[in-house]
């Protein structure tokens, strides 16, 4: 199985061009776009439908109009139309990342420099089975790296299993492995969780998915 993945960078003000990222919203979204008071948290929210719909045509062959989302309890977004597509969308102030697939999927990226520097606080944020294994090296370029991982595999998981990260930050502790390109596995229910830092852009990224997938960066 292979996951496409988008990974934009957001343009600020007077580059986003909102009349072109309108067309790729229905009406719903556009209601809730004009909601937003803050002008940076609109540009996300609209930039971020138009890079999902813009892919999702580019693989399924369907027209804008028929790409509607419907949404979970958990606010999970799903398509509208039966088509045999998943999807998963996060964002932070920087980029956009989109992840389509065949099977369910849960994508999450953060940045690598945060303010209050959690790494240092990581059992609080994570397990604490995971935070010590965050504080576990003194290299604080280590620790800020391996806390960015874990925390977008955490959102990836919840994002995959439509939960809440109060439920999921919990649940880390099992068979996870360690590798370069892998930094933390699960085997239960055949899934498993990939993640990467992507130095040039500053971010940690995270995949959930069925057992064995590949990324193919578009």
């Amino acid at each position: 199985m292979e996951i496409d993945f988008y990974l934009k960078k957001i343009p600020d003000s007077s580059q986003f061009d909102f009349g072109l990222a309108e067309q790729y919203l229905d009406e719903q979204e556009k209601s809730r776009a004009e909601k937003f008071k803050s002008t940076p948290a609109k540009i996300r929210f609209m930039y971020a439908r138009q890079i999902l719909k813009q892919a999702l045509h580019q693989r399924t062959g369907s027209p804008i109009a028929d790409l509607g989302l419907r949404y979970s309890e958990n606010g999970k977004p799903f398509l509208k139309a039966d088509i045999n597509t998943y999807f998963s969308i996060s964002h932070c102030d920087t980029h956009v990342a989109v992840a389509i697939g065949e099977h369910n999927l849960g994508i999450d990226i953060e940045p690598l420099q945060r303010r209050g520097q959690p790494w240092k606080r990581a059992e609080g944020f994570l397990n604490p089975e995971v935070g010590r294994y965050v504080s576990g090296v003194d290299d604080e370029e280590q620790q800020k790296n391996r806390f960015a991982r874990l925390w977008c595999a955490t959102e990836a998981l919840v994002k995959y299993k439509d939960s809440s990260i109060f439920t999921e930050k919990n649940n880390l502790n099992v068979l996870y492995h360690l590798t370069e390109e892998r930094e933390l596995g699960e085997d239960t229910n055949r899934i498993e969780i990939q993640t990467a830092i992507i130095d040039a852009e500053g971010l940690a990224a995270a995949f959930c998915s069925v057992l064995g997938f590949k990324i193919r960066y578009c």
